[in-house]
């Protein structure tokens, strides 16, 4: 047999690429950058566009629950570690778009401690996918879209601060994965967040 056949090799070429090509398209999404401005302020480099009209139909009118958070570390790079994995009195958020001005944030409590929820008035930008508190005295959260596919979606979250030495605070982001919630789930989280955090 003549293994030096440029039709066979010219053959098992095209394999090889149609097979890389095939495991680069079933392999899972491109972790994003993101960048930090002179404030400490941090976005995401690039994200998938979401028009006002496809958030209204795909984001409004469901609850999110949290699946997974990594912190983005100084250099814009999400760490592999979970970041509430080992963390005692602090918990994830769950989600549920009420409308497209109203979302209601449900979470634990710690210091109180109590399962309860708060209600945000907010505006989604298509620009840049972000979404922003029309209340300045409440803080969201939730600050972008990065990237949404399906029942899943990827977001950009603020987590708080961290004290980096010198009596200097720096501010502390993550990159969340989210799932849309069933029916039921949704009203079960509804039934086991009960107090209403706002004091309304």
């Amino acid at each position: 047999m003549n293994n030096n056949n440029p039709l066979m090799t010219w053959s098992k070429s095209l394999l090889l690429l149609l097979t890389l090509f095939v495991m680069t398209a079933c392999g899972d999404d491109d972790v994003p950058a993101f960048v930090f401005d002179r404030y400490g302020n941090c976005t995401a480099t690039s994200v998938t566009p979401l028009s006002q009209k496809d958030f209204n139909l795909q984001v409004v009118g469901s609850g999110w629950k949290h699946l997974s958070t990594y912190e983005i570390d100084t250099n814009g790079n999400p760490t592999g570690k979970e970041y509430y994995e080992e963390r005692i009195g602090v918990s994830p958020t769950d989600y549920y778009f009420e409308s497209t001005t109203s979302l209601k944030a449900y979470l634990f409590a710690d210091a109180i401690p109590a399962s309860g929820y708060k209600t945000y008035s907010y505006r989604y930008n298509e620009e840049d996918n972000t979404l922003r508190s029309a209340d300045s005295t409440k803080l969201l959260s939730l600050l972008q879209i990065v990237n949404l596919r399906g029942d899943l979606m990827k977001v950009l979250v603020y987590l708080g601060q961290r004290s980096v030495g010198g009596g200097t605070m720096r501010y502390v982001y993550g990159y969340s994965t989210y799932q849309r919630m069933t029916e039921k789930e949704l009203t079960n989280c509804q039934e086991t967040h009960p107090v209403n955090f706002d004091g309304e």
